[in-house]
């Protein structure tokens, strides 16, 4: 009985070095993959930028607009490969962000830029109302833009032409210690609440369109997930996992909730008083290399 359960575990330890091995190959490949997708599309959005701008002739009105849409569909493909990238990494690197003083205001234009010719598309109107927080807040810009971006593009695919996405970000209380979507009530009965400092940033994006069923609301920011129906909002779950992931590497929460407006994605980054060490970005991108074999700047 013994040789039994010594033979079993060594059974099952072998099995889990095996699976493992599977996942590092795994990693591997996604990453050689998404290596080489990167290098076409860099190609083609330089192409576009040069033909935009004008040295190989004048452009009329329509084969701007056509060049202006090749080249925000070839940003769209990019920000895809470098989510399963991302994505596919995350399992063996506990990475850390850059945190550097910004400007929230600054990472939201960009998303504006980025989005815009989706929502123009649509002619969705998007009202920000954004407060500032008294200090400045530490995150990493372009992660941070990278989520305003896919939760902006996921609420212009589901907003009905015509419909509106209100953004508001303002200054907020966490509460830590309570957990799941109760911990963040919906609107801003806490906003003005003068008995408790904010010690987070708080992000709101509301639109117009159909709500999602209750029972999703936690499974859509999980990876490759998505559920049947012609509400899915998950797209396959690459978008808002990657947002998921970015906030918690931000020690934030993002979650999602129905309101009588419409569904709103929300999220939280605590406010820092003090400028954050460095976290060593260069020994990050050393590892990702260990691991991968390539450079890690995909």
């Amino acid at each position: 009985r013994c040789l039994s359960d010594w033979s079993s575990d060594v059974c099952s330890s072998d099995l889990n070095l095996k699976l493992q091995e599977y996942d590092l190959d795994r990693t591997n490949f996604l990453a050689r993959a998404v290596h080489d997708f990167r290098a076409p599309l860099t190609a083609l959005s330089g192409y576009c930028g040069l033909l935009l701008s004008e040295p190989l002739g004048s452009l009329n009105e329509s084969q701007r607009e056509i060049l202006v849409r090749m080249n925000h569909s070839i940003k769209r493909l990019s920000r895809m490969a470098s989510a399963m990238f991302q994505l596919s990494v995350g399992r063996h690197v506990k990475s850390r962000p850059d945190l550097k003083a910004a400007d929230i205001r600054e990472c939201f234009d960009q998303a504006m830029h980025e989005i815009a010719p989706l929502a123009d598309e649509k002619q969705i109107s998007i009202a920000p109302d954004l407060d500032l927080p008294d200090g400045p807040l530490y995150l990493e810009t372009s992660q941070i833009e990278r989520v305003l971006i896919n939760i902006l593009d996921n609420a212009c695919k589901f907003t009905p032409k015509y419909g509106l996405i209100e953004v508001r970000g303002y200054p907020f209380f966490w509460e830590r210690r309570r957990s799941g979507n109760q911990m963040m009530p919906p609107g801003a009965e806490r906003r003005h609440h003068t008995m408790k400092h904010a010690n987070s940033y708080r992000i709101d994006i509301r639109d117009s369109g159909a709500l999602v069923p209750q029972e999703h609301l936690e499974r859509i920011f999980e990876e490759y997930t998505s559920y049947s129906g012609g509400r899915d909002r998950s797209g396959g779950g690459l978008g808002l996992s990657i947002c998921r992931m970015i906030i918690n590497q931000h020690d934030g929460r993002v979650w999602a909730e129905n309101t009588d407006a419409g569904p709103m994605f929300s999220f939280v980054l605590p406010i820092i008083r003090s400028q954050p060490p460095s976290t060593g970005e260069g020994e990050n991108e050393l590892h990702l290399r260990g691991l991968t074999g390539i450079h890690a700047d995909i």
